[in-house]
């Protein structure tokens, strides 16, 4: 289901969807991101900090089955993909 969620938001042109743990963190902390999806593989260290934000921010967080290779096949991108946020 979340794997459809952010095909949805890649192919909307309303809301940007950006790759990349420290652009997605700073932006999280910011109050821009509304939805995260990450990876199985993402970094420990990257998913231990964003999963302590929904505390301080509305923010959903999506898990994905997908590794980062397989994600960025997904969003027709040409370097691995751990996170992927959607801005409010």
């Amino acid at each position: 289901m979340a794997l459809k969620d952010l095909q949805k938001h890649l192919k909307g042109k309303q809301k940007k969807v950006i790759f990349g743990a420290k652009r997605n963190i700073s932006l999280i902390k910011l109050g821009k991101v509304g939805e995260v999806f990450i990876a199985s593989n993402c970094s420990p260290s990257a998913k231990s900090k964003i999963s302590s934000y929904p505390s301080f921010f509305p923010l959903k967080i999506d898990e994905l089955p997908s590794t980062s290779s397989e994600l960025s096949i997904i969003c027709e991108e040409d370097f691995p993909i751990s996170i992927a946020g959607v801005l409010k």
